[in-house]
């Protein structure tokens, strides 16, 4: 069996994402690598928690695949699971919002082909929380039920 090897701005991205993504309302926010110096900012102000679902105490989960072009911008994103078309909607904002200082190398090392996946996990205080799939970053989107 051959062992991939991946490359150090795979995990940064997801880290960086990760880090920043644990509030249900997001800001312009940056990221800097200490190990690549591939920055990752999340921009403009939106609340990812889609309301009509938040105030009926639906959570849920939407994994996303896509891709970063060579200007640092999500491409060709599209939606491989969601419990709820919403959660799909929101997952696929939160993925276009974010901007990436790539490395000049980037195209000459195959980041734009290369396919991110990305799992947001909707959840409320005090309501079960879906079963995240497994081998996918995962990064939680908090509501808090009134």
């Amino acid at each position: 069996m051959a062992h991939r090897q991946y490359k150090p701005w795979v995990s940064t991205i997801a880290l960086s994402m990760m880090l920043t993504a644990c509030a249900s309302t997001l800001s312009r926010t940056s990221m800097p690598s200490p190990a690549t110096g591939l920055t990752g900012e999340l921009v403009g102000s939106h609340t990812y928690y889609p309301a009509h679902l938040l105030m009926a105490g639906v959570t849920g989960r939407a994994v996303v695949a896509y891709s970063i072009s060579p200007s640092g911008i999500p491409k060709d994103v599209d939606v491989i699971h969601s419990d709820n078309p919403a959660f799909a909607a929101e997952a696929v904002k939160f993925v276009r919002d974010w901007h990436f200082d790539v490395p000049s190398d980037w195209s000459k090392e195959g980041g734009p082909e290369h396919r991110f996946r990305l799992q947001l996990i909707f959840l409320i205080n005090g309501r079960p929380s879906p079963t995240p799939y497994p081998n996918v970053t995962t990064i939680p989107v908090e509501g808090t039920a009134d």
